[in-house]
């Protein structure tokens, strides 16, 4: 027997195990929920947390320039795709989310304090710079807004619920003014 002729005969008895016309995917299944702090499998793809971005947030743009939101990913394989914790923004520009390095996920994580940490997942609504009392107010009310708008898109996901609130007195080292709870709807 030929190299060739062994080669294709591995490879038909391969396809012959698979049904012809399958192409095989991938369901997170489990009979048990486990808490949302303990479960691994991710909640959602990164493709799809982009798309809902997306639609929350693009038209508000120009409204928000003065915020940075960030998703915030407090321990790995929460969204496939992202590759651990850490604070990531979306760029509509050019399709992709930015880890930052401007917001350390320890430092958001040690500003809640232990009983804080509601979900492994999280939208973050930040300060881009420095600003008067009433702007920072304005900008922690359009933060709030966007978190509703959010909130509607998520709804629509189907599984997706959130928890949106203000984040608490303000910190010079970290300047989140709202914080959005991402976790799986109950059933």
């Amino acid at each position: 027997m030929n190299k060739a002729a062994g080669q294709m005969a591995t490879a038909g008895k391969y396809m012959e195990e698979r049904e012809s016309g399958l192409i095989p995917f991938r369901i997170f299944r489990s009979d048990h929920t486990p808490d949302p702090h303990e479960s691994f499998q991710p909640m959602l793809h990164m493709n799809t947390l982009a798309q809902m971005l997306y639609e929350a947030f693009s038209r508000k743009e120009e409204e928000s320039r003065g915020l940075l939101t960030g998703v915030i990913l407090f321990r790995e394989g929460v969204v496939e795709g992202l590759p651990g914790p850490g604070v990531y923004v979306p760029d509509f520009r050019q399709d992709a989310f930015r880890l930052t390095d401007r917001i350390d996920v320890r430092r958001i994580r040690h500003h809640l304090g232990p009983s804080g940490l509601k979900t492994p997942l999280a939208v973050g609504y930040f300060l881009k710079g420095t600003y008067p009392e009433e702007e920072t107010g304005r900008l922690r009310k359009m933060s709030m807004d966007l978190a509703h708008g959010l909130s509607s898109v998520l709804s629509l996901h189907g599984n997706l619920t959130d928890y949106p609130e203000i984040a608490g007195p303000d910190h010079p080292d970290l300047p989140l003014l709202s914080i959005q709870w991402i976790a799986e709807a109950e059933d």
